[in-house]
């Protein structure tokens, strides 16, 4: 019987072996763009969303302090020609602040947010209100009500105002520190994960390298053995092989030379008989 010793037990294992190690780098290489995305999605939140809006707020909180101080300059110079000055930058700084204001507005919010929102939105409507009248006055040269109105109404409508301008800076300013720490808790799991992954697929590899020349090793003895044992059989056939052809060939050796005795007797009988004749 000839033929070579199966091997499927080998070739499964090794198969096994190169799908675990391929699955430990597929599976390490699908997690590491997961958790990129993730942060790419942190990141774009800072620098396309809460950047802008602290940037926006600030600008508009800055317009209204620059306001205040223009107002209590034009109530000083209300009497002087320079109050028409004063007046048409006031209301130059109140439409860059509600610019500002709009810009912010239009961007989406974050959760908890909004309420946050429709308050500064009431507190700019209050504000831009009281402005209009101030300027009003301020050009009318009614210095008395415009720095009545100035002290009192417009006063406390800018400092609401600049109350809810300062919580969403802060609001905002919270929402990019608490990105700025997952980020870094994510990018903290993302190499423990990879460093993990890597290590497992090392042991795999390692392990399958072990088996492989344990594998090898053992298909090797195998060989020889089987090649050992059909020798073995090769050389019993042989002799057997042998053996029968001996068997076969006595008879008939037999048998050929009785007939040549037999062929032989008469030709000695004539022989004889022509000696004594």
């Amino acid at each position: 019987m000839t033929g070579d010793p199966p091997e499927r037990p080998l070739t499964a294992l090794l198969v096994a072996a190169l799908v675990l190690i391929v699955g430990a780098f597929v599976g390490g290489t699908l997690l590491t763009q997961a958790i990129s995305s993730r942060m790419e999605a942190g990141a774009s939140d800072i620098a396309n969303n809460l950047a802008p809006h602290v940037q926006q707020l600030t600008l508009a909180r800055t317009a209204l302090t620059k306001i205040r101080i223009l107002a209590e300059r034009a109530n000083e110079e209300c009497a002087r020609q320079d109050a028409p000055f004063f007046a048409d930058e006031i209301e130059r700084m109140g439409g860059e602040m509600q610019d500002s204001v709009a810009a912010y507005l239009t961007a989406p919010a974050f959760p908890g947010e909004e309420a946050l929102q429709q308050g500064l939105k009431k507190r700019m409507a209050d504000l831009r209100s009281i402005l209009t009248e101030y300027v009003g006055l301020s050009r009318a040269g009614r210095c008395e009500t415009a720095r009545a109105l100035e002290e009192g109404g417009f006063s406390r409508a800018a400092e609401q105002a600049s109350v809810e301008f300062g919580n969403l800076v802060d609001f905002n300013a919270q929402q990019i520190e608490r990105l700025v720490q997952e980020i870094g808790e994510t990018r903290a799991r993302a190499n423990t994960m990879a460093l993990a992954l890597d290590v497992v697929a090392v042991t795999l590899a390692s392990g399958a390298g072990l088996v492989l020349a344990r594998l090898l090793r053992r298909n090797a003895r195998l060989q020889a053995e089987y090649g050992r044992v059909q020798r073995e059989r090769a050389d019993e056939l042989e002799a057997f092989a042998a053996r029968v052809a001996h068997d076969v060939r006595s008879p008939l050796s037999t048998c050929c030379d009785e007939r040549r005795r037999k062929e032989r007797r008469p030709s000695s009988i004539v022989h004889a008989a022509a000696l004594t004749g």
